[in-house]
């Protein structure tokens, strides 16, 4: 059974629970009953007990596979030799600063800091980001794994690239920018990227970069400077595929560079 799926359905269904139940509880009632408050009241109670119950029975369900997933992460780290931190420290909590997440909902929160490399050419961490949005029953929190580069060679101008979706498309067609490729149709047709230098935007996105991102789902990617943010919205990595998340962004990164480099020698 997978943690991160299981996680969102816990909840849910502690959150259920007591509608659930109660529902129950009046659709079984005879109509002499619903009209009795004493009685009525007297059957409510052991039914919202249960209810209760059953729901902290499957918050600590969830938590115990929180809990799972946090040590297999830790476990990660300490084979590969990186520094994970569960709890984060202040500066932890600054990572996301400059990424658009943090403009989004409500009560952020950083968790699950796995720091990969830190040296005078990269610093490369990946945490767990989560933020709700909504409320009362429409209420959701939202969380993804991010990964952080900064690279001081880096030299890149503003932009956001995210999947193209209907509402995206609603938003290009009043308005807002999409810089597209006609070289790259399957590219075009995956991602909405958006930047206020678009001649800069087209020659960092070299084809070979194009390229190497058009198959990957989901993915987005929003760069300033020597800043790169790359995550998957409301999509947490499980600990068995980091490996493979951190060589994937080791990739995107090196394709940034190498663009980058063609564009000097090309001025």
């Amino acid at each position: 059974m997978a943690a991160v799926r299981n996680h969102a359905g816990f909840k849910m269904a502690a959150l259920l629970g007591p509608a659930i139940v109660l529902g129950a509880q009046l659709s079984s009632a005879s109509p002499l009953a619903l009209r009795s408050s004493s009685k009525s009241s007297d059957s409510f109670w052991p039914w919202m007990i249960v209810a209760l119950v059953v729901g902290g029975i499957l918050t600590l369900i969830s938590k115990y596979f929180e809990g799972e997933r946090t040590k297999k992460i830790e476990e990660l780290a300490r084979s590969h030799g990186f520094t994970f931190r569960h709890t984060p420290t202040a500066a932890d909590s600054e990572l996301p600063l400059g990424c658009y997440l943090t403009e989004t909902g409500r009560n952020p929160a950083v968790s699950n800091v796995l720091e990969v490399a830190r040296t005078d050419e990269l610093h490369f961490v990946l945490f767990e980001y989560e933020y709700t949005v909504g409320y009362g029953k429409s209420q959701h929190t939202t969380r993804q794994t991010i990964g952080r580069l900064r690279a001081p060679l880096l030299k890149l101008p503003s932009f956001l690239l995210f999947p193209e979706t209907l509402f995206s498309k609603i938003g290009v067609m009043f308005g807002r920018t999409d810089v597209n490729f006609p070289d790259s149709p399957g590219f075009s047709d995956q991602y909405i990227l958006r930047g206020e230098d678009e001649p800069a935007l087209r020659a960092i996105f070299s084809p070979a970069l194009r390229n190497a991102l058009a198959p990957l789902d989901h993915l987005t990617i929003e760069g300033a400077d020597d800043t790169l943010f790359i995550f998957r919205t409301d999509r947490r990595v499980k600990p068995d595929d980091l490996i493979s998340r951190i060589e994937e962004d080791k990739k995107i990164l090196a394709l940034f560079f190498e663009a980058q480099q063609a564009n000097e020698r090309r001025a």
